[in-house]
């Protein structure tokens, strides 16, 4: 990677969307390095892939990768823009630019996407085009969390989203108070780091509850 000129080291994530009509990679390059990051570019045809690394420590190495991404977005051609995770170094940047390609193959089932849109925040539409990562994104992030808690919580929440969200109707079906049901959802929330009332956040957790049941199934897994 030295010969190609790049100097990061540690995390790094990809960035992926169309190229401009005539590509300007030596101002990507002054761009990123002006808030301490590296960038790796390619093309490919009409896809163009920059690949984002930190020449600094960061605290928060997410959102400095975002930070770098954002003030890349106008170096992008009209369209969808999706970013990766991160992950832990360059050589592990061919599953970031997965996960991102993946994302913009179903950024038409999502409206109003930010430019860049993290490929994490379409982990359902990606599981149901066949995406593996995204599934087992989904386990890992949402499942498994929830049932290495107390079963009353994924019990709780389970009844939540069967009854559309609504607190009385939950508490009725469980035979308790409305403000149980309020307590076990802090508690997921505390859990899992999503707020479970947002309707978007309700779709992607129902999502993973479904996607980890049938998992645990299929490879005999009791809980």
């Amino acid at each position: 990677m030295a010969a190609l000129g790049w100097r990061a080291d540690g995390q790094v994530a990809v960035l992926l969307g169309t190229r401009l009509e005539s590509p300007d990679p030596d101002l990507i390059r002054k761009i990123a390095r002006k808030l301490d990051g590296d960038v790796l570019i390619g093309v490919q045809g009409r896809r163009q892939v920059v690949v984002i690394g930190l020449l600094t420590h960061a605290e928060n190495p997410n959102k400095k990768i975002l930070e770098i991404a954002l003030s890349l977005k106008d170096l992008f051609g009209a369209g969808d823009l999706m970013l990766g995770p991160t992950v832990a170094a360059v050589s592990d940047s061919a599953r970031s630019a997965k996960a991102a390609l993946a994302a913009l193959s179903v950024a038409a089932s999502r409206e109003g996407l930010t430019r860049p849109t993290l490929a994490d925040d379409l982990l359902p539409e990606r599981m149901l085009a066949g995406d593996q990562l995204a599934k087992q994104t989904l386990i890992n992030s949402y499942y498994l969390p929830l049932v290495s808690g107390s079963q009353d919580l994924l019990t709780t929440l389970r009844a939540y989203l069967e009854h559309g969200g609504s607190l009385e109707a939950t508490a009725k079906s469980l035979f308790v108070h409305a403000n149980t049901v309020r307590y076990r959802l802090r508690r997921i929330q505390e859990l899992i780091g999503e707020d479970v009332t947002d309707a978007r956040v309700a779709f992607v957790v129902q999502t993973a509850i479904v996607v980890g049941l049938i998992s645990d199934t299929e490879s005999g897994v009791r809980r």
